[in-house]
């Protein structure tokens, strides 16, 4: 039994202008809704020469990496969206957007969420979306996930919990593959 956890291409968005704080939400929502601006590499590409179960994030980045490997979901459930970021204020600096998502997700690591759901939260979230990716797996042999960063890394420490082992990965950043399989408990007995 394997789950595979592949996150998502890169987005098509601007990442270059330089941004306030209160301008952050509108990119935000732009990046929530963007398609996907590279083309799969080959280690992602080789996920669709076996038949799996395919389950996704419903966000448009999640789908639109799906249709550029020609693997239609399954399904499409929320559960495996990414955590959002928390928007605060600060007057007068610009920064990349980039920049301000890796400020906004470590305050967010360090208990800010306003507006937004908790880290507490987004872990049950990955506890249930762990839950479910089991139950698939155990049903269909092996299950691939299309999701997002942040959620794929709560979702991999659930996994670890439960005894699923990483098996391979490739990469840390977009169409990032990591392959877990549950330990064989006939074989690590002995």
């Amino acid at each position: 039994m394997d789950i595979i956890l592949l996150r998502h291409g890169q987005p098509n968005i601007d990442t270059d202008k330089l941004q306030r704080t209160h301008e952050m939400r509108a990119w935000i929502d732009q990046y929530n809704l963007a398609g996907i601006a590279d083309t799969p590499p080959e280690h992602a590409r080789s996920l669709t020469s076996q038949p799996r179960y395919v389950v996704a994030s419903t966000l448009p980045r999640a789908l639109a990496s799906l249709a550029l490997l020609g693997l239609p979901p399954h399904e499409s459930d929320a559960l495996f969206c990414e955590a959002e970021l928390p928007v605060f204020s600060v007057p007068l600096l610009r920064l990349r957007p980039l920049h301000w998502v890796v400020i906004f997700r470590l305050l967010w690591l360090c208990g800010y969420a306003k507006n937004v759901e908790s880290l507490s939260s987004a872990k049950k979230r990955a506890a249930a979306a762990s839950g479910k990716l089991a139950d698939l797996a155990a049903a269909q042999g092996a299950v691939l996930l299309l999701g997002h960063g942040v959620m794929n890394s709560l979702i991999a420490n659930k996994l670890k919990k439960a005894g699923w082992k990483l098996h391979s990965q490739s990469g840390n950043s977009y169409w990032n593959v990591k392959v877990y399989r549950l330990a064989d408990p006939l074989t690590t007995s002995a």
